[in-house]
């Protein structure tokens, strides 16, 4: 286990002692759930890891912090490839890196876009393509048109500077954005294809 994790009590960076592992593989993918606590304030935290290639083993930087609760923690399943970028951003909102914040949502969205429409060539055209499709509302459209220009301002060099809150909107974004197509649609093509039932 990397021991250097965020702390929400110490507001930085700490080094974290593990006391116990549990590995609960009755499900794929298998989990491992670490017992830690921060080596400066003692706060005690539980991670866990998911071995997505369970004939490989764990990965040893899969881990992230299911307690203390984080707003960000999301409860359905994502593609690995929008899954990596998105915890990425997470990482770097709770480190108070907003500028890499802002690059990794970029990067999770762009992940987001090549998985439903491949041949789109820019992010721009895709978030298009998914308002006038309905996917998306033309608010959230709006709300995208902010993200792309921090986004732009985060990965280019410029004298413009992101702040926390900015990260952390274009985080809420992305995260509006995931939670509709990859937990509020599945679930509705699943009622739908039950059917209703008469009362």
């Amino acid at each position: 286990m990397n021991n250097i994790y965020y702390c929400e009590n110490c507001e930085d960076k700490r080094s974290y002692k593990a006391i116990s592992k549990h590995i609960y593989n009755r499900e794929e993918p298998h989990c491992e759930y670490t017992f830690a606590y921060c080596e400066t304030c003692s706060r005690p935290s539980l991670f866990v890891r998911e071995d997505y290639r369970t004939e490989n083993g764990f990965n040893d930087d899969a881990y992230y912090k299911v307690f203390p609760a984080n707003q960000r923690n999301l409860g359905f399943v994502l593609p690995e490839m929008v899954r990596k970028s998105y915890e990425e951003a997470v990482k770097c909102e709770l480190s108070k890196i907003p500028t890499a914040c802002v690059v990794m949502v970029g990067r999770a969205l762009e992940a987001v876009i090549k998985m439903h429409l491949p041949s789109t060539s820019t992010i721009f055209k895709g978030l298009e393509e998914l308002k006038k499709t309905g996917v998306i509302s033309q608010e959230l459209f709006d709300w995208s048109q902010r993200l792309r220009a921090l986004r732009n301002a985060g990965a280019h060099a410029s004298s413009i500077e992101i702040s926390q809150p900015e990260a952390s909107e274009a985080l809420d974004f992305l995260q509006a954005i995931l939670e509709i197509l990859y937990h509020l649609r599945p679930k509705f093509k699943s009622i739908s294809e039950r059917g209703t039932t008469s009362p």
